[in-house]
């Protein structure tokens, strides 16, 4: 990987990506698409005209009495009771990420992804890579290889972290601010942190997750080794949009056949194309679970076209699998 230029968390500027069909400049940065963000707000419609419905007085400031019946007139009164539960439960509900079923990561390597179908699939590319140093400071190196895709692909923004060997106490406010900039100066869908936190490093990494729940209004998700899905009580309660279980570059105690029980892991899954997936979908994870590609080396064509026969191979093996039962 080519040493990429670094700065203290801070003001961080964000890798530069361009608009599909723009010549690039000088610095040959990578090139995305520049539709807006996706809407969250289309849940609250129905809520706002029903609060409507019932502060729709006829002349003489009384409800429509003789279009409602009156034991529904009586439920009107609820409605604004209904509606504020109905907000704080949209509130506290993680936002969904608006991603397609498949997803291709693309790492840091030149990668020129134009032939993707973007109805179909997604991109989560590297943004940076967010260092621990041994006084708590961390440092950004971020993207420096061009990223080419079609100007309707949704893009996720990854975030790797990496830590020493010994366990070093990070201010995660700190990196948290840094983070949040670099998510405010872009045109992406979701953010996604890739962190292997240890044991000794959860709490930092729960603290950091919550602040960048403040801080910024995109979906959150993250990586997930297959271990923390499977009977690992620390990720229950963190509000996540989703945790992508890695059943690819595995460690000892995990293995293809593991379930998934942990509710945040339960929508999606994480493959590589060096090396076997599961013969069929991991217990506990969902039927329409969105699809995680990792490659070794830069997309081809070739290699797409291959995921997508497997990845449809791959579900048809699952209806199979519940047909059977």
């Amino acid at each position: 990987m080519p040493v990429a230029p670094s700065v203290s968390a801070g003001k961080i500027p964000a890798p530069r990506l361009l608009k599909s069909g723009h010549t690039d400049p000088p610095h040959g940065y990578g090139v995305i698409q520049d539709a807006a963000l996706h809407s969250t707000s289309a849940p609250l419609a129905g809520i706002i005209s029903v609060m409507e419905v019932q502060a729709h007085l006829d002349p003489q400031g009384v409800f429509l009495s003789r279009i409602i019946p009156r034991h529904f007139r009586r439920l009107l009164f609820l409605f604004p009771l209904l509606a504020a539960m109905l907000l704080f439960s949209l509130w506290q509900r993680p936002a969904r990420i608006p991603l397609p079923p498949l997803v291709l990561w693309a790492w840091e390597r030149p990668e020129d992804l134009r032939f993707i179908n973007p109805a179909t699939t997604g991109v989560a590319f590297l943004a940076a890579t967010a260092t621990l140093q041994p006084d708590g400071a961390a440092r950004f190196h971020l993207r420096q290889q061009p990223l080419r895709v079609p100007r309707a692909a949704s893009l996720i923004a990854v975030i790797r972290i990496e830590s020493p060997p010994r366990y070093v106490f990070a201010d995660p406010h700190r990196l948290a601010d840094a983070l949040a900039q670099l998510a405010l100066q872009q045109h992406f869908q979701a953010l996604q942190i890739d962190y292997d936190a240890r044991a000794s490093e959860r709490s930092f990494y729960r603290a950091l997750l919550a602040e960048l729940r403040r801080k910024t209004r995109l979906p959150l998700g993250i990586t997930a080794l297959a271990s923390w899905c499977d009977g690992d009580p620390w990720l229950d309660g963190q509000q996540l949009s989703e945790a992508v279980p890695m059943f690819f570059r595995m460690g000892s105690g995990e293995s293809k056949n593991m379930s998934v029980s942990a509710a945040a892991c339960t929508a999606s899954i994480g493959l590589s194309t060096d090396e076997t997936w599961p013969v069929y979908r991991p217990h506990g994870l969902r039927d329409a679970a969105r699809i995680y590609v990792f490659n070794p080396h830069a997309w081809t064509k070739a290699d797409y076209d291959l995921v997508v026969r497997h990845v449809s191979q791959w579900r048809r093996n699952q209806s199979k699998e519940v047909e059977s039962k």
